[in-house]
This record gives C-alpha cells, sequence and structure tokens, in this order.
C-alpha cells in the first residue's frame, strides 16, 4: 500500500475487538514513533503502553474519553521537557506516526484531546518538567466507524507560484 492510500485508510476508532495487539506489531508500532523527527533529535518524550484493564478503565475516566476503556491499550504521551517550546510538537509527530504505523497493521487509533489530562497527570509519577499531551486508544477495529468526511482540497490549500 503507498502512503497516500495508508493516509486514507487511517481513522478514528471508538469501538474495538476484545483482542489484545500482539507484542510483534506494538514493538512496530512503537519503533516508528521512535523514528520521528524531533526538534533538534531532543526526543524528550517517554510513551506508556498501559495494557492492565483496571488501569485503562482509570485512564479513560480521567481522560473523559470513556470509549477508551473497551480498548485493549492505551498509550500515554508524555514530554519530558515542558520548557522546550517544541516539545508537544515532537510528542504529537511521534504519536501520528504510532498512529499511521498501527494503521498499516490494521490496528485502530484514537487520539484522545486535552480534556481531562490533568486527572490523567495524577494517575502517573510524572518527572520534574514533565506533561501528558495526549492518551491515544489502541485496538482492532470493530468495524462501527463513521465515514471519513473532508474538506475539498481547494477550500484548505492555496498554491502560490
Amino acid at each position: 500500500m503507498d502512503f497516500l492510500d495508508l493516509v486514507k485508510k487511517r481513522h478514528s476508532v471508538r469501538v474495538y475487538e476484545d483482542k489484545k495487539i500482539s507484542e510483534r506489531d506494538l514493538k512496530y508500532i512503537l519503533e516508528a514513533a521512535q523514528f520521528a523527527p524531533s526538534a533538534f533529535n531532543a526526543q524528550s518524550f517517554k510513551f506508556i503502553v498501559v495494557q492492565n484493564k483496571e488501569k485503562i478503565t482509570q485512564i479513560a475516566t480521567a481522560a473523559e474519553a470513556p470509549f477508551a476503556a473497551k480498548a485493549p491499550a492505551i498509550v500515554v504521551a508524555i514530554g519530558l521537557d515542558t520548557t522546550n517550546k517544541y516539545n508537544q510538537t515532537d510528542v504529537s509527530i511521534a504519536l501520528d506516526h504510532l498512529q499511521l504505523a498501527a494503521a498499516e497493521k490494521k490496528i485502530g487509533s484514537c487520539w484522545v484531546g486535552t480534556l481531562g489530562h490533568e486527572n490523567v497527570d495524577k494517575l502517573f509519577d510524572l518527572p520534574g518538567k514533565s506533561k501528558i499531551y495526549a492518551v491515544m486508544s489502541l485496538g482492532y477495529d470493530a468495524g462501527k466507524q463513521m465515514p471519513k468526511k473532508r474538506k475539498f482540497f481547494g477550500d484548505l490549500f492555496e498554491i502560490e507560484d
């Protein structure tokens, strides 16, 4: 599959099969995040992959994302240096790589925005200048996604000579 097909295939998944993600697939998608670019190659982030059902439920509740409680895994994306103005962007780029690699492996994901992150922070022992920037649910798609709607190309982009 070429890259544009992969990007078009990826969608937010909120209903998951009750099936654990294989260790091989999990390592593959995490490696994609590892090789994401970051400002000054700082890679100032840490991703915690939670697979314990009780902890997943706690995170989903704290993040105000009840659908995530049914995911077989949750990635908690932590920026390790919030004084670095690029830290949140770097974390976001790595998560985007992770999502695309997951889609390639037919693993669904959903980026949980900023709601409740201060509550999620309380569930983890975060070092110094760290902050949770995102929570992402992962799991095999149960096939109940909404059709993907996008604005027209010309409404989004202007190409100047």
